[in-house]
Parts: C-alpha cells; structure tokens; sequence
C-alpha cells in the first residue's frame, strides 16, 4: 500500500492509513506569494523613501546601511517561506480504517488534532468556494457526525467525499453480516484507470 511507510501520532499498531493528504499545494504558492509581494513592497517603498530623502536633504548614502538593511529584509523573507512551508507540512487530512483525522498546526511547537470515528459519521458534503478551487480542484470537505468536522483547502474533495459515502456503506454491510468490513485504498480519479478501488485485506 502507498501509505505503509507513513506514520503519525496517536496512531494506533494495527491501524492502516487509507488516505493522507496536506493542503492542496497552491495553497502554499499562494501564501509564499502573498509575502513575496509584501516584502518586495516593502523593500520598493523604503527605497523610493531613501532616494528622496537623500535628493531633497542631500543626506549622505550609507552602502553599509543598506546592505544591512536588504539582509535583513532577505532573512526575513527566507524565514517567512520556511515558517509557511512547515505549517502546510504540518497540516494534514488522515482517513485510516477506523477514524477520520484532521491535524491542524498553531504555532511552530504545538498542533491541534481532532478526530472522528468512521462508524459515527452521519453524512459528508463538499465544496468548491470559487473559481480557482474548481480549476485547481480542492475545496472544503464536510463531515457531520457528533458534531461538524471540516476540512478545508483538501485535494480531490469530490473523490474524497464519494469515498468516505464508499466507506460509510462497506461498513453498515459489515455490521449486517457480522463480518470484519475490507476497506479499499483511495485512489484519485485520475489514477483509476480503469481498475476502481483497491482493497485492503483485513488485519488479523
């Protein structure tokens, strides 16, 4: 199976993992995006305000204190795409073969977990917030059971959803029969190719 060798806390030793995913990887673009524009912003309006400055003043033009300045905005900027990429690491969506688990990063040391059982799970929806999430396909996923458990900015929420409604029923099959339900391996669409789901032999 493709998630053998992964691992995550709190997981218990017979456990499988079905399904592993992080935020969709645009997400993290955006983000890397959005502080690259505000640093060069930055970095632009400090100089504009420099070379006034120094025009109208006739303020002498220190190269130490600038390159001082452009290291710092650098360091800042390198410090900012690895805080970003470590959260999005961090933040995953697990489906194993006994709960749906959403692991949630506050902070560089600390991270919120919440879980919910398959077998409490009432009914699951999703969604696609705008364009963009269409195009890109990720969007929000939600499962109502004892409670509303979201995720968002989840790849292949489509899949996913007709997934867990898979899983919903192999499960209710099982309690009928008294058996020990066989989960199948999520497997995107694109990966399908022809062959559906694959299963999962039951652990002793």
């Amino acid at each position: 199976m493709r998630y053998d060798f992964c691992r995550f806390a709190g997981q218990g030793k017979d456990e499988i993992i079905l399904f592993r995913a992080h935020r969709h990887p645009i997400r993290l673009i955006s983000r890397i995006g959005q502080q690259l524009f505000m640093y060069l912003s930055l970095t632009f309006v400090v100089a504009i305000i420099g070379y006034v400055l120094t025009r109208a003043f006739n303020f002498p033009s220190d190269g130490a204190l600038i390159n001082i300045f452009y290291s710092f905005i650098f360091l800042a900027l390198i410090t900012t795409i690895m805080a970003a990429w470590s959260l999005w690491y961090r933040s995953l969506c697990i489906i194993t073969d006994s709960r749906l688990v959403k692991i949630v990063p506050k902070g560089f040391f600390y991270s919120y977990t919440r879980e919910l059982r398959l077998d409490g799970i009432k009914d699951t929806s999703f969604s696609y917030e705008n364009f963009f999430h269409g195009l890109f396909n990720y969007g929000k996923l939600q499962v109502i059971g004892g409670g509303t458990f979201i995720v968002k900015y989840i790849p292949n929420p489509r899949d996913i959803h007709h997934y867990l409604t898979k899983l919903l029923r192999i499960i209710d099959a099982a309690k009928a029969s008294s058996t020990k339900p066989i989960f199948p391996e999520f497997i995107p669409r694109p990966e399908w190719k022809g062959k559906g789901f694959k299963k999962t032999m039951p652990t002793s």
